[in-house]
């Protein structure tokens, strides 16, 4: 599913009207997508119903559950967060919605 955020978000272009984040477009150094999410060899991990019950998405990628950019960025940015987050992250709150730590 990151594949068509890819298609712009690679390194490759320059920025536009629609970056309003500091992040840019090179997302190299930023948190990996199309990862697995395992809690189970992870303890360091939210349980994936405690991870959904803060709003986050997973992705089922042949029978495991995986983390790409739509778990945490919504495009429609329907919870209305800047840099079309699922969950506003003050105080980290998103990231603590994986993260125990």
């Amino acid at each position: 599913p990151s594949l068509a955020c890819l298609t712009c978000h690679d390194g490759t272009m320059g920025l536009d009207v629609h970056s309003a984040a500091n992040l840019g477009w090179d997302l190299t150094d930023d948190h990996p997508i199309s990862m697995t999410y395992d809690p189970t060899a992870d303890p360091s991990l939210r349980t994936v119903d405690e991870a959904r019950a803060l709003g986050l998405r997973f992705f089922n990628d042949q029978g495991s559950l995986t983390v790409e950019c739509g778990s945490c960025h919504d495009l429609h940015n329907t919870s209305g967060t800047p840099a079309l987050l699922r969950v506003d992250n003050q105080g980290s709150k998103l990231c603590k919605g994986c993260h125990i730590k």
